[in-house]
C-alpha cells in the first residue's frame, strides 16, 4: 500500500497485491471516496515499483520482472492516466536504459539516475538523465567515483537540487574505517569530497537530511564496533555540511546515545527545518537492491542492551551538533506500549514533528506527537485520534495546507484521516 496525498486536491491510496490487479482509491479534499481505478496488469510480473510526486500529478513506475521492459505513467489528481513508457524504452538509449532507475523531482522537473559498477577500473558510474517538458530524455552526464566492491560498500547514490551525492564506507576489520561523501555539481561539473575516519567502528546506513532550501545538510550514521571490541555499545556520528562539503560545524561522535537500554535514538536540530532521524542500536543482516550497485549491507550486529526495560531516546542537538537536551521514554509502560514499527516525521510551521504508534490494547491504538517547543524543550503529547483504527503511520503524507494525511484500516475497510496544525 502507498499513499500519494495532495494531488491537485485529491488523495490517492494505491494497493498492490499478488492476487489482484493494482487498485487506486481516490479521495477528494473532504476525504470522501471519489473514484476507484484498476490497473490492468498482473503484479506477479511486476518488480521495482516506484512513485515520484509532483504538484498536480505523480509518476508511477514499474518494471516487468526478468525483462528490460519499463512502464511509466503520469497520473493526475482526478485519476486520468497517461502511459509515457516510451520515455524509458527508446532503442537509441540502450547505453543507460537497461538498468534499474531511480527517479527524482528536482525543482518540478523529472530526473533519472542509473548506476553500474565497472570492475576493471574499480569505479561506480552514475548516469544522470533529465526529462524535458516534451518528455524527451537528455543525458546530463556520466559521473564516476572510485569504488572497490571488495573493500567498500556503496550506501547511497541520489540527486537533490543540482547535485549528485554518493556515500560509501569501508569494511576493514584490522584497520581504521571511514565514511566518504562525494558531491558533484551537475551544472558546473565540480566535484567535492569529504572523508571521515571513524576508527575501528563500522558505519551502518549513513545518510543525509537537508534543510528546506537544500543549502545545508546533516550527515549521520550509527557506528558499530567489531565483535570482541571493548566498546560494545554503538555510537552516533553527526556533522553539518554545505553543498560543497565544507564543514559548517565540527563532526562529533556521540558515544552515550544508546546507554541505559536505549535501542532507538531519534535526533533533531529543532528549528533548522531538518526533521527527525532515527538511529538504531541493532543492525540486521540484509542485502538490499541487489540489482543496483548501491546499498549492499552484509554485516550483522546483535542488539545491545542490559537486562531491563527497553527505551527510546529523543535528542535535540545544538548548533555544534552536540546534545542540547535528552528525553528517554520506556517502550512499555503499565497502560500502553510504544510501537516503533510504524513512525513518521514531518515539519509544520518550521517545527519538526515525530509521530509514533501507541498501543493501549490489542484493539485500541493511539498516536504520540513529539516536537521541540519554542524554549528548546522536547514535549510529548497524545494526538487526539479515534483509538479503534489501525494507522499506517509510515505512509503519512504532508499537504500544502499545513496538514498531514494518514491511512487507516477498520474492519477490513480503508480510509484516510487528516490532521491540521495551526500557527503555534
Amino acid at each position: 500500500m502507498k499513499l500519494v496525498a495532495d494531488v491537485d486536491g485529491y488523495h490517492h491510496l494505491l494497493f498492490f497485491s499478488d492476487r489482484k490487479e493494482p487498485l487506486i482509491y481516490i479521495f477528494d479534499s473532504n476525504l470522501n471516496l471519489y473514484k476507484k481505478i484498476g490497473l490492468a496488469v498482473s503484479l506477479r510480473k511486476i518488480s521495482d515499483v516506484k512513485i515520484v510526486s509532483f504538484r498536480k500529478k505523480y509518476l508511477l513506475y514499474y518494471k516487468t520482472a526478468e525483462t528490460s521492459n519499463h512502464h511509466l505513467s503520469i497520473i493526475n489528481g482526478d485519476g486520468m492516466i497517461r502511459n509515457i513508457s516510451f520515455v524509458l524504452n527508446r532503442a537509441s538509449d540502450t547505453l543507460w536504459n537497461r538498468n534499474t532507475f531511480h527517479f527524482f523531482n528536482v525543482n518540478g522537473q523529472l530526473f533519472l539516475l542509473s548506476n553500474w559498477y565497472f570492475d576493471p577500473a574499480k569505479k561506480n558510474i552514475s548516469t544522470v538523465i533529465r526529462v524535458d517538458s516534451a518528455l524527451t530524455p537528455h543525458v546530463v552526464g556520466h559521473f564516476s567515483v572510485p569504488y572497490d566492491h571488495n573493500k567498500e560498500l556503496l550506501r547511497r547514490v541520489f540527486i537533490t537540487g543540482n547535485h549528485l551525492f554518493i556515500i560509501k564506507t569501508s569494511t576493514a576489520y584490522e584497520e581504521d574505517n571511514y565514511v566518504d561523501f562525494t558531491s558533484i555539481d551537475l551544472v558546473s561539473g565540480s566535484v567535492y569530497n569529504k572523508n571521515y575516519t571513524v576508527g575501528r567502528y563500522f558505519a551502518a546506513a549513513p545518510s543525509i537530511v537537508f534543510n528546506k532550501d537544500d543549502s545545508i545538510f546533516v550527515t549521520y550514521s550509527t557506528l558499530f564496533t567489531p565483535f570482541g571490541y571493548k566498546e560494545k555499545q554503538p555510537a552516533v556520528f553527526v556533522t553539518k555540511l554545505g553543498l560543497d562539503l565544507r564543514e559548517i560545524s565540527a563532526s562529533n561522535v556521540l558515544k552515550t546515545q544508546f546507554a541505559d537500554n536505549v535501542t532507538n535514538n531519534f535526533l533533531t536540530l529543532g528549528k533548522e527545518e531538518i526533521g527527525w532521524v532515527k538511529m538504531t542500536s541493532y543492525y540486521a543482516k540484509s542485502k538490499i537492491n541487489t540489482s543496483d550497485v548501491f546499498i549492499d549491507d552484509n554485516y550483522f550486529q546483535p542488539m545491545y542492551f542490559d537486562n531491563g526495560p527497553e527505551r527510546i531516546r529523543l535528542t535535540l542537538l545544538d548548533k555544534d551538533m552536540l546534545s542540547h537536551q535528552d528525553t528517554v521514554l520506556k517502550i512499555e509502560e503499565k497502560n500502553f506500549q510504544i510501537k516503533l514499527r510504524e513512525y513518521a516525521e514531518f515539519t509544520s510551521n518550521n517545527i519538526p514533528y515525530l509521530a509514533v504508534l501507541k498501543n493501549f490494547s490489542a484493539k485500541r491504538q493511539g498516536l504520540l506527537l513529539i516536537n521541540p517547543d519554542h524554549q528548546g524543550n522536547i514535549v510529548v503529547n497524545d494526538l487526539g485520534v479515534f483509538d479503534r483504527y489501525d494507522y499506517f503511520l509510515s505512509l503519512l503524507n504532508s499537504t500544502s495546507d499545513n496538514c498531514v494525511v494518514i491511512p487507516f484500516e477498520s474492519k477490513n475497510e480503508y480510509g484516510l484521516v487528516k490532521i491540521c496544525f495551526g500557527d503555534r
